[in-house]
Formats: C-alpha cells, sequence, structure tokens
C-alpha cells in the first residue's frame, strides 16, 4: 500500500521546544514526557535520545503498554541509560511479573490490579524493597481508572494492605476531549 503523505521529525526542534517547556516551568519542577504508541509516530527511542540530549529536566517517561515499556526499557539497558517507565495502560493479567523483571511502574485503577501487581513482585523479588506504582484516577472521560470514592478508596486500601507497593504518584487523563 502506498500512502501520499509523510511525517518528517525534526529533533532538533523537539529539542528546542523542550526547553522552551523546561524555561516555563518553576525551578526545580521536573515532567514526564509522554512516548506511547512509538510517540506518536516519532519514534520512541528517537524522541527520548532527543529529549535527554535537551535541557528538559525528567527522570520517568510515559509508555502506552507493557510491550512498549520493554522496548523502551531495552533501549535504554543497550545505551547504559537509567530512567522510570511508567505504563499508562493497564498491564495485562498474567503479565504483571514482565513488569516487574523489566523494572516497569504500573498504573493501577482496580483492587484486583494491585493484589496481582503484588503477588508478581513477591514472586520476583521475595517480598523484599518496595516496587514503585502510580494511582490512574478517572476523572470523567470513562476511560480508565479509578473513580473516586468507593472504588479509589477500595484501590487504596488494596495497595496499603500490601507493603511491597509504595505509590509514587496518581494521574488522571483530562475529563473533557476539547480542551
Amino acid at each position: 500500500m502506498h500512502y501520499n503523505s509523510y511525517l518528517e521529525v525534526n529533533l532538533t526542534q523537539i529539542k528546542a521546544n523542550a526547553a522552551a517547556v523546561q524555561k516555563s516551568l518553576p525551578p526545580g519542577v521536573a515532567v514526564i514526557p509522554v512516548l506511547k504508541n512509538d510517540a506518536y509516530g516519532m519514534g520512541m527511542t528517537r524522541v527520548f535520545d532527543a529529549l535527554r540530549s535537551s535541557e528538559l529536566r525528567f527522570t520517568c517517561v510515559g509508555a502506552a503498554h507493557l510491550s512498549e515499556g520493554e522496548a523502551l526499557r531495552r533501549h535504554l539497558q543497550g545505551a547504559g541509560r537509567k530512567c522510570d517507565i511508567l505504563l499508562l495502560g493497564a498491564v495485562p493479567n498474567g503479565l504483571e511479573s514482565r513488569a516487574v523483571s523489566a523494572g516497569l511502574i504500573p498504573s493501577l485503577s482496580s483492587p484486583q490490579q494491585a493484589e496481582r501487581f503484588a503477588r508478581a513482585v513477591v514472586s520476583r523479588h521475595g517480598g523484599a524493597g518496595r516496587r514503585p506504582v502510580q494511582i490512574e484516577i478517572n476523572t470523567g472521560l470513562n476511560r480508565f481508572g479509578a473513580k473516586p470514592g468507593t472504588q479509589l478508596a477500595l484501590l487504596a486500601e488494596a495497595i496499603i494492605a500490601h507493603p511491597q507497593l509504595e505509590v509514587t504518584g496518581a494521574f488522571a487523563h483530562m475529563s473533557l476531549l476539547d480542551v
């Protein structure tokens, strides 16, 4: 199949944009660049390398799903780099041990996810140490996340019940698509 369009990625401009974003932030503030879906078609590893060599301050990047997070982890290890990788999508049931093995940070939105991930941590690390997790909150878009109230409270209780899990953050998608 042939297409009559193409995407030209200007990594120099990406670095300039990243520097402009960083300059607009208060001192000490870092961001989490989202490289999901192959950096929206621009090339996840190319964009990561450009951002890493820019003035943008970050210690974590977002990936859409498990296989994308694993690919980014392999790229980082091959380049001798360290960076946390937050999975913005849920880890499929039964694949939690892969996320643990790759050192990926899951986003949790249900007590069941917290339980499965805690079991994977115990299986992989014997319960030693704590593993970072983030909480995904549904603010009205109704795609993913725990709804504020009972669902969020039950998720929090499930995480607290597993000392090997440590909440390092929470996030939500905007509740309006046209902002």
